[in-house]
């Protein structure tokens, strides 16, 4: 990491746009990509893949975690767990006999 950072960090972009590539608080640009590749000899398209993998994983992330937090929100104010105990939430009908 060492080695990219030195490459962000003097290339034309500011070193704070360095520092937040490197952090993840900031995307990687097609530029960016052209750039490492001179440094790195390396194809764009791996620096590219790299960035887009990231967001996606930020992306279900971030969904995994409004899923659950809208589940505990719903169980807090329903009884859900009674209602799964009684399947589907509806009571349980007798079965008559013949």
């Amino acid at each position: 990491m060492v080695g990219l950072r030195k490459i962000l960090l003097k290339s034309w972009r500011p070193v704070q746009v360095g520092n937040e590539i490197i952090k993840g608080s900031k995307q990687l640009t097609v530029a960016t990509a052209i750039e490492l590749t001179a440094a790195f000899d390396m194809k764009p398209e791996l620096w590219v893949n790299l960035e887009t993998k990231y967001r996606l994983f930020l992306a279900r992330k971030s969904k995994e975690n409004t899923n659950i937090s809208q589940k505990s929100r719903l169980y807090g104010k329903a009884p859900i767990a009674e209602l799964i105990k009684r399947k589907n939430g509806l009571p349980q009908k007798k079965a008559s006999g013949p």
